[in-house]
């Protein structure tokens, strides 16, 4: 009887574990098909804005901000949180509720910038 607990809880831990793999992957390939079509120079335009601290706005070029909305805010969220996923943000959590600030900041100003083009 004990050995058939054992199983279970091994076969239980098997699924559990191949269950987060595939869920990681997944959402890995998530993050990528985001960044297609997101120019090299935007993204690194809006993670500079909504992470480093100097800048003061969260504005963004208005063609980089019609590559945001179009690529659209699931995927601006992937790209903040897959840098989020970082142990040094783990440890400094005011830091990261500003990271979610700025990015809802840059969200907002982009979707008004797309609207207005």
């Amino acid at each position: 009887m004990a050995n058939l607990n054992a199983h279970t809880a091994l076969a239980i831990l098997v699924i559990t574990v191949s269950g987060a793999v595939i869920m990681d992957s997944l959402h890995a390939t998530d993050t990528n098909r985001c960044r297609d079509n997101l120019s090299l120079v935007c993204e690194d335009e809006v993670l500079t804005r909504i992470f480093l601290d100097r800048y003061k706005s969260t504005t963004v070029g208005a063609e980089c901000c019609k590559q945001v909305v179009r690529k659209g805010r699931v995927c601006l969220e992937r790209l903040v949180m897959r840098d989020l996923h970082d142990p040094f943000f783990k440890k400094h959590t005011k830091l990261a509720q500003k990271i979610f600030a700025r990015t809802e900041q840059l969200w907002a100003n982009c979707t008004l910038v797309a609207a207005a083009a």
